[in-house]
């Protein structure tokens, strides 16, 4: 079974993008402390979100925010254009993202104090409930 589940914090402002046939993804990397350590060990993790996923995140989530990610691992590769080298990179591919921090007070907050992001899912019911399908659409 291949299931990633994790809650943490975005290191940097997520980026969004546009594969070559048009379809949005917006990749972010989130901060997970590990439990029980005497070292407050750190793990970091780039996620990417695809489609309506990557419109989410890139609107309503921003560095500093509280996350919490259902998803699958996956490994890619590719060439190193300055080198020419083979690399390979392992992401998770975002199943499911929610929005951990409750209602924050900034442009996003609609008249009534209720989180963007919260009002997107109202609007989107099936989000993160489609059947995923965990091979990049490019």
């Amino acid at each position: 079974m291949n299931k990633f589940l994790c809650t943490g914090r975005l290191t940097k402002e997520p980026i969004y993008t546009q594969a070559s046939n048009g379809i949005g993804f917006t990749t972010i990397v989130i901060a997970v402390p590990r439990p029980n350590t005497k070292n407050e060990i750190t793990d970091f993790f780039s996620c990417v979100a695809w489609k309506e996923k990557a419109d989410y995140v890139s609107k309503y989530i921003h560095k500093g925010d509280l996350v919490g990610i259902t998803g699958v691992l996956q490994s890619r590769s590719y060439e190193d254009k300055n080198t020419h080298q083979n690399r390979v990179i392992t992401e998770i591919y975002v199943e499911q993202i929610d929005f951990l921090n409750g209602s924050r007070n900034n442009n996003n907050n609609n008249q009534n104090g209720n989180n963007g992001a919260e009002k997107y899912k109202q609007q989107n019911e099936a989000f993160g409930t489609e059947t995923p399908n965990y091979e990049p659409p490019f």
